[in-house]
C-alpha cells in the first residue's frame, strides 16, 4: 500500500469520525434535562421539568475549618455540635474565595442532585448518565461579592459537577 494512499485512508476516518462525534453532542445537547439555578445570596432555586427545589445558601460543618457537612440548607437541632456556615456571608471577601470553594461546590451538588433524583456518584454519574445543561441565573447579584469574578467561579464550580455545559442568563 502505497503511503499516500494511507494518508488519505487515515484522514478520511478521521473527518467521518469528526462527523459522527459532532452529531453525537448535537443530539446530547437536545436530549440533555435543562437545570435552571435562580440565584440570588439569600436563596437558590434549582428547577427542571420534574420538580423545584428552593435552598438556602448555608451548610453546617462538624469545625470551622469546613471538613465535613452535617446539613445543607437546613437548620439543626440545637443539640447537635455544628456550626453554621453562611455561604455569602463574611467580613473578607478573600475568605469567602478561598475558604469555601469546596462547601459551595458541595451545595451545588446537592441542588442538582435535589432536582434530579442522583445519588449516583459523580464519576459513575459522568459515563451512564445524560449530563444535563445548566442554565444560570442571577449572576450580577454576586458581582459585589466576587468581585467581578463571579462568572469564572461559577463555572468552574458547575463543570465539576459533570454537567454538559453551562449557560449564563
Amino acid at each position: 500500500m502505497e503511503p499516500t494512499t494511507l494518508i488519505f485512508g487515515l484522514v478520511f476516518v478521521l473527518f467521518i469520525t469528526l462527523s459522527i462525534l459532532r452529531k453525537y453532542n448535537s443530539i446530547t445537547e437536545r436530549l440533555a434535562p435543562r437545570i435552571i439555578i435562580e440565584a440570588s445570596p439569600d436563596i437558590f432555586v434549582f428547577e427542571s421539568r420534574k420538580s423545584r427545589v428552593q435552598i438556602k445558601p448555608f451548610v453546617y460543618t462538624t469545625s470551622h475549618n469546613e471538613s465535613y457537612i452535617l446539613a445543607i440548607g437546613q437548620d439543626l437541632p440545637a443539640d447537635v455540635d455544628a456550626v453554621r456556615v453562611n455561604l455569602f456571608e463574611c467580613h473578607d471577601h478573600s475568605e469567602l474565595v478561598s475558604g469555601r470553594g469546596m462547601v459551595l461546590e458541595a451545595f451545588l451538588r446537592f441542588g442538582i442532585g435535589q432536582v434530579t433524583g442522583h445519588s449516583i456518584p459523580h464519576f459513575i454519574m459522568r459515563y451512564i448518565v445524560l449530563r444535563p445543561i445548566i442554565v444560570f441565573r442571577g449572576l450580577e447579584k454576586f458581582s459585589p461579592l466576587f468581585c467581578g469574578y463571579e462568572r469564572y467561579i461559577f463555572h468552574s464550580l458547575l463543570k465539576e459537577q459533570v454537567v454538559l455545559t453551562v449557560l449564563f442568563e
